[in-house]
């Protein structure tokens, strides 16, 4: 597989029987989300097999009407549970800031949930929410 980039768009050749198959992509870019935006703080309850339930805060930012950012708070600090939740919280906020919708994300997550199924279907459900109220 050969790979160039030429004008902002990615090239790539992959071979086949019958030659060589050329796709061509353009980079996701990063939807740079205002200074100022509404956010909702609710309450989380997670189950972990080694301390049983946590219990922590999630604050889902929007942005037009869809979750663009996901901060955690955790009752413990310094605890690997909080690094854990920061950690999906930053990965997760890029993927929404990179167009991925949180309502899409859900059934792609096993049973049951991670930490991140967790944030993901939390989100979600949030997110319909505040569609249905606006209707």
């Amino acid at each position: 597989m050969r790979l160039s980039y030429r004008n902002g768009v990615y090239e790539y050749c992959v071979p086949s029987p019958h030659g060589c198959n050329i796709y061509r992509r353009r980079p996701m870019t990063r939807k740079r989300l205002p200074d100022r935006r509404f956010c909702m703080t609710v309450g989380i309850e997670h189950t972990l097999t080694t301390e049983g339930r946590v219990r922590f805060e999630v604050t889902y930012g929007f942005e037009d009407g869809q979750v663009r950012e996901i901060f955690t708070s955790t009752p413990k600090s310094g605890t690997d549970f909080e690094h854990l939740a920061m950690d999906a919280s930053v990965l997760l906020s890029i993927l929404l800031q990179h167009g991925y919708a949180i309502g899409d994300l859900p059934k792609r997550f096993g049973k049951p949930p991670s930490l991140i199924g967790t944030l993901v279907r939390a989100g979600a459900r949030l997110e319909k929410e505040m569609m249905e109220a606006a209707e």
